[in-house]
This record gives structure tokens, C-alpha cells and sequence, in this order.
């Protein structure tokens, strides 16, 4: 007798993969409603998409091409990525796109630590939803999930690739908790 498998379709690895970090990821605990914050659900599971995933589920997935990870309101998208299970720490590269609470992030690189939010993002543009804000940047540190410090970066409060006005900082620290900036080295632009 012989056992003459073929290997599994690919998206039956994405399936597979998605549900073992998942399982592995959330600890059991009973069912409670939680006022609705700013922050992501540390117990919330975590899916992971690509056409290609390897590792070892248990503590490192590689992604790559097409890759998506998502936990609660936190969605980001990149070439590759790399999600450590321990850690909870997402690093992504190429064509870097993340949104989480309603803020959009793009970028060349991500390292994001999925159970503090705090991480980084390497050349970003931003849009803040709260106050309609918008602006680039050499980095962006998340210190927390209601913290960022934007360095050498620009900010504004008008639409469009042109804004009537915006304010260039070497440094701008940003509170959306408190709804608070602080920026330093500031240079504020109006339009003609």
C-alpha cells in the first residue's frame, strides 16, 4: 500500500496557517461586551494572507507577495512581511499600506508590535481621520495607539496635494488621546 498525496493548494496553506495562529494567538476567556476605545483587542485573532507563506506558525510566518495582516481595527498590506508570534511584532516592507482606526498610513517600511502599538514607519504619508489631517514624513514612531512623533515631517488640516497652508517640524508630537500637538524646528507655509 502506498500513500500518493499531492501537495495542498495553496490557499489551503493560508487557511491552515490563519487558523493556527490564530488558535495559538487567543487565549480562551469568556464572552463580555467591551466599551468601545481606541485601541485594539489584544485577544482578538490575527489572519495573515499571501501567495507564498513559510515558517514556523508557532513563532515566525514569513509572507510574501500580496500580503495582508489584520487584527481587530489594525489592517495593513506590504510586498513582504514577517509576523513573530511571540513578540506579537509585525515588520513590513514595499508598498506598505496600514490603517487602523479609521488613520491611514503608507510607507517603504513597518515594524509594529501588535499587542502596544508601538512601532514605526519608514518615508510615510498619513491622513488622521479624527481631525482630517494629512502629511509625510522621513519617519513616524507610534509610541502607543494614541501617540506619534512625526520627524521631519509636514502636517495640515486642508485636502488636496496643495493645501492652502501646512506647517513643516523637525519634530511633532501627536496626541490624539488629548487631541494635542507639539511640534518644534516649525516653519508654518500659507499659500499665495
Amino acid at each position: 500500500m502506498s500513500w500518493n498525496s499531492a501537495p495542498p493548494h495553496p490557499s489551503r496553506w493560508v487557511y491552515a496557517l490563519t487558523a493556527i495562529v490564530t488558535a495559538t494567538a487567543v487565549p480562551a476567556h469568556a464572552q463580555t461586551t467591551a466599551p468601545q476605545t481606541n485601541a485594539d483587542d489584544a485577544s482578538a485573532p490575527i489572519t495573515v494572507e499571501a501567495e507564498q507563506i513559510t515558517g514556523r506558525p508557532d513563532r515566525e510566518v514569513n509572507l510574501e507577495r500580496g500580503v495582508e495582516v489584520t487584527r481587530g481595527q489594525t489592517r495593513l498590506t506590504a510586498d513582504s512581511a514577517c509576523f513573530m508570534q511571540v513578540e506579537d511584532q509585525v515588520t513590513a516592507r514595499g508598498n506598505v499600506f496600514m490603517q487602523r482606526f479609521g488613520d491611514r498610513y503608507t510607507g517603504d517600511s513597518l515594524q509594529l508590535n501588535l499587542s502596544s502599538g508601538k512601532g514605526y514607519v519608514i518615508n510615510p504619508t498619513y491622513k488622521l481621520q479624527k481631525n482630517n489631517a494629512q502629511g509625510g514624513a522621513t519617519r513616524l514612531d507610534f509610541i502607543s495607539e494614541e501617540e506619534a512623533v512625526v520627524t521631519n515631517g509636514t502636517y495640515s488640516t486642508c485636502e488636496g496635494l496643495n493645501p492652502d497652508w501646512y506647517l513643516k517640524a523637525n519634530t511633532l508630537r501627536l496626541d490624539a488621546g488629548r487631541d494635542v500637538g507639539v511640534a518644534s524646528g516649525t516653519v508654518v507655509y500659507f499659500k499665495d
